[in-house]
């Protein structure tokens, strides 16, 4: 008789907990839908630059400074005039004195050999006399300087990251 008893009990309790309570469920499925749409939200207001990343020997010259960048073939196609290059110096660490912002003038690049065998394209850019980094520090010494430069081929949102791939896939 007590097992009998025992087991409807246990029954009734199972029933009870076996359901979660609606209240829990709904608030669950609204947190999780706010928070989906806040992250699509912030990739909508995120900038994200497609970017190619070259080598860049800058010296003095007498019109001031010229930089040399050397670039591997890919994505070469998609450098025009006017984007923005921004150079991070090795000598002056970027973090510390900040990055070096300037524009392509020309765009006639020049396909050479290096010693690896690799083909490399090279392309100038030319900075003024006085070289003032974005956080206002100035640059004055006469030695040549070396970095990285990163040139921006175009700055999108970070959505249009996510959704371009998929419309090739279903085009």
């Amino acid at each position: 008789m007590d097992n009998k008893k025992a087991e409807s009990r246990s029954g009734e309790i199972y029933e009870i907990l076996g359901q979660p309570p609606k209240g829990v469920v709904r608030w669950g499925i609204t947190l999780i839908v706010v928070v989906i749409f806040a992250l699509v939200g912030g990739c909508w207001f995120i900038h994200y630059p497609e970017t190619i990343t070259a080598s860049i020997i800058i010296r003095k010259t007498d019109v001031g400074r010229t930089g040399e960048l050397i670039l591997l073939p890919a994505g070469v196609g998609k450098i025009k005039r006017a984007q923005t290059v921004i150079v991070k110096l090795e000598n002056y660490p970027y973090l510390e004195y900040g990055y070096l912002s300037a524009a392509i003038d020309n765009t006639s690049l020049i396909l050479e050999k290096t010693v690896e065998r690799m083909p490399t394209y090279h392309l100038t850019l030319t900075f003024p006399d006085t070289i003032s980094t974005n956080t206002g520090y100035l640059i004055d010494d006469d030695n040549d300087w070396v970095g990285t430069a990163e040139i921006i081929i175009r700055n999108s949102r970070l959505i249009y990251r996510f959704i371009e791939p998929m419309k090739a896939i279903f085009q």
